[in-house]
């Protein structure tokens, strides 16, 4: 690549999903761009449309509707699949460089919590009413809008995904250099 570490490329915080996913596709690409850190993503993406940066890695969901309004141009997916947003064709960056699929893709996930010491009963009713807000036509057209894709899962379903998360985030970031602690150390098993 011409002037290695020239092209300024900004994302979330050290370690977030977005750093992650920048690291990723240096790795899978052998791009060598400068990493640029911003407190989340709308920092990054207000640096990309000012110039500050040239490349901004966040989701669709917060991209959205600066592409709409063609303040961003959406180069590829950091996932197997292109997207289709509206009329834009977002084609996956998988296609042209097929290494990626070694750290990608990474999921994200958000999500709500209580205290684990929180009696059961409490937590049940809890896991009902999301359950039942989640089949809610409101929730779904939520979801739509804003470009999100909404599982539902709770309890033991949801634990299992974000220890999978944090498996594959760690050994991520352990592996492309961008954490010094081994993840074992601290228990985390490779998944």
């Amino acid at each position: 690549m011409q002037n290695p570490n020239k092209i300024k490329a900004g994302a979330g915080g050290p370690g977030s999903i977005h750093h992650l996913n920048l690291l990723a596709f240096m790795e899978g690409s052998g791009a060598k761009l400068a990493f640029i850190p911003y407190d989340g993503s709308a920092g990054s993406q207000n640096a990309a449309m000012t110039g500050e940066i040239t490349v901004v890695i966040t989701s669709v969901a917060e991209q959205a509707e600066m592409i709409k309004a063609g303040k961003l141009k959406p180069l590829a997916m950091m996932t197997p699949d292109a997207y289709k947003l509206g009329s834009i064709n977002i084609p996956s960056s998988f296609d042209s460089y097929a290494e990626l699929s070694n750290f990608l893709p990474l999921g994200q996930q958000i999500g709500f919590a209580v205290r684990a010491d929180v009696a059961q009963e409490k937590k049940t009713v809890l896991e009902n009413a999301f359950a039942e807000a989640m089949k809610s036509q409101a929730v779904k057209d939520f979801g739509a809008q804003h470009y999100y894709n909404l599982s539902g899962k709770y309890g033991a379903e949801a634990k299992d995904i974000f220890k999978n998360l944090e498996s594959k985030f760690s050994w991520t970031l352990h592996e492309l250099g961008a954490a010094e602690v081994d993840p074992a150390t601290l228990g985390i098993p490779r998944k």
